[in-house]
């Protein structure tokens, strides 16, 4: 079955972000929300606020980096009986063709979550997406437990409202 039921819902809800900048003051970020149940298999979602955590600089210990911006990126996803199908606006500007496919671990009338692990030779890479169908609402997530070569945490988290 390639489309769910045909019913329109909107939400309207604020997102606040907090995080904290470098001089240790708390910083906040709100964005508006409007939201849309999700219709079809095919999608198109567009990244509302996107966070990331890292290591400051490589050459330092101790420092890490936590930038919260407004989202640029978005993504086309199509929702198949196995798998998601995931391919960003970022990579088809660099000249990707070829999407991502992400085992399904639930896909019901409310929800959508599909994970990816991957091993390379710069490391390990665990990403999850999860999509609340009633509201069109999205997280992405990729955590990796090192950059490149430097034995630091990080990953980034975006927020994406899809439809």
């Amino acid at each position: 079955m390639n489309y769910f039921h045909k019913k329109l819902c909107i939400a309207l809800l604020p997102l606040i972000l907090i995080g904290c900048s470098r001089n240790g003051v708390l910083d906040e970020h709100k964005f508006s929300l409007v939201g849309n149940e999700v219709v079809s298999n095919e999608l198109s979602c567009e990244t509302i606020a996107d966070s990331s955590v890292y290591l400051l600089d490589p050459m330092k210990d101790g420092e890490i980096s936590f930038k919260l911006t407004k989202g640029t990126d978005k993504l086309a996803l199509t929702i198949g009986d196995e798998y998601l199908s995931l391919i960003t606006g970022t990579a088809v500007e660099q000249g990707f063709s070829e999407s991502e496919k992400w085992p399904i671990l639930q896909n019901d009338e409310k929800y959508l979550i599909a994970g990816n692990f991957k091993q390379s030779a710069f490391g390990s890479l665990l990403y999850s997406f999860a999509l609340n169908k009633k509201s069109g609402f999205a997280v992405w997530t990729k955590v990796e437990p090192n950059f490149l070569y430097v034995p630091a945490a990080g990953g980034f988290i975006q927020y994406l409202t899809c439809k």
